[in-house]
Parts: structure tokens; C-alpha cells; sequence
């Protein structure tokens, strides 16, 4: 992920598992590791980085979130990487910023 902006951006990131995920985690996107546990198929988990949310199906979820951050994405390029990447539909979403 590329954000052209000059300040950091907090994300906004929707995940669907096309199967059931005891523990998915998320590198790249905080300074350590962002892990989300008991996230069954179909669900739709949203980790909302600007308003500091963690749903599942619209409900809340912060029990099965485990980070001491949100996600952001940093000015220039950001390496993402996601375990069972294959097993799950993701979109992550920013508004740029500048400083």
C-alpha cells in the first residue's frame, strides 16, 4: 500500500474469512503485530482505524481484537502482510493526509 500523503492515515480494514479464523494477524499497518481471534465464515470484521472500532457483523468486537494500536498507514510505501491471506477477502481503506 502506497499513501502519497506527507502525515500518517489511520485505515479502515474490512475482512470476510471464507472460513472460520481462531487467530488471524496483521503486520505492516502498526508498530507490532495487530491479532484478531474467533472470526467465523462470512462474518464481515471491520478494525477501524479513525473511529477506534473493532466490529463483527456490526456488533461490537473489541474482545477479539489484541494490539496496542489501530491500524495506520505511513507516508510512503507500507509492506503489508496478513496470515491465511488466501482464506479471506480483505479491503483496506484511507484518506490521505499531509502535513
Amino acid at each position: 500500500i502506497t499513501n502519497s500523503g506527507t502525515a500518517p492515515a489511520p485505515c479502515k480494514i474490512t475482512i470476510i474469512p471464507k472460513v472460520d479464523i481462531m487467530k488471524l494477524t496483521i503486520t505492516g499497518l502498526s508498530k507490532n503485530p495487530i491479532e484478531v481471534s474467533r472470526v467465523k465464515t462470512n462474518d464481515v470484521l471491520v478494525i477501524d482505524g479513525e473511529t477506534r472500532q473493532v466490529l463483527i457483523n456490526d456488533k461490537d468486537a473489541f474482545g477479539s481484537y489484541n494490539a496496542w494500536e489501530f491500524p495506520k498507514v505511513q507516508p510512503g510505501v507500507n509492506e503489508v502482510s496478513i496470515t491465511d491471506a488466501n482464506q479471506i477477502t480483505i479491503q483496506i481503506e484511507y484518506d490521505t493526509r499531509y502535513i
